[in-house]
């Protein structure tokens, strides 16, 4: 995608948002801020993925983290979802990231090196979204005494990463 055509897009974007906002202020339709935001994040979701998949392959580690934390608080303030403080919403966040990650690699699949913070980030969002729940899995104190293993990780996965690259680089 060109400069050119993702400029359009954009401008389409704002302009669409800020009429919806203008309609709000001259009361033809209610919005509240819980309403606004989480439809702002899922229209810039929107925007990401189209710019992956027209060549921007990094744009979809962005598509994905707007799109689920979008569609959480779009549920959450609808109340289909159990509603959370603000305090104990930061482990979707967490979760959020390691899926973007995720999805990133399945748009740069030779770029393996993402998935292990996305494991990482991913399973402590599960683990810190079912202890803020109460449902027991394994305690934070387990998880902040096993943190040496996140360093192992990401070693392992910067060794592997370098290994790779010479190995393509010596075939080529």
């Amino acid at each position: 995608m060109n400069k050119r055509s993702s400029s359009v897009i954009s401008g389409i974007v704002l302009i669409l948002f800020g009429l919806l906002l203008l309609m709000e202020e001259w009361n033809i339709i209610d919005f509240t801020w819980d309403q606004v935001y989480p439809v702002a994040m899922l229209l810039l979701s929107f925007l990401s993925f189209f710019k992956a998949l027209t060549g921007n392959r990094n744009a979809a580690f962005w598509g994905a983290l707007f799109f689920l934390t979008g569609l959480f608080y779009l549920l959450r303030n609808s109340d289909l979802i159990i509603e959370f403080w603000f305090v104990d919403t930061w482990p979707i966040w967490l979760f959020a990231l390691g899926v973007s990650f995720f999805v990133l690699y399945a748009f740069k699949p030779h770029d393996w090196g993402v998935l292990i913070p996305g494991g990482i980030l991913s399973l402590m969002g599960i683990a810190f979204t079912l202890q803020s729940l109460d449902i027991p899995w394994i305690s934070a104190e387990a998880i902040l005494n096993m943190w040496p293993l996140i360093l192992i990780l990401i070693g392992l996965g910067l060794i592997f990463t370098s290994l790779s690259k010479k190995n393509n680089e010596s075939t080529e």
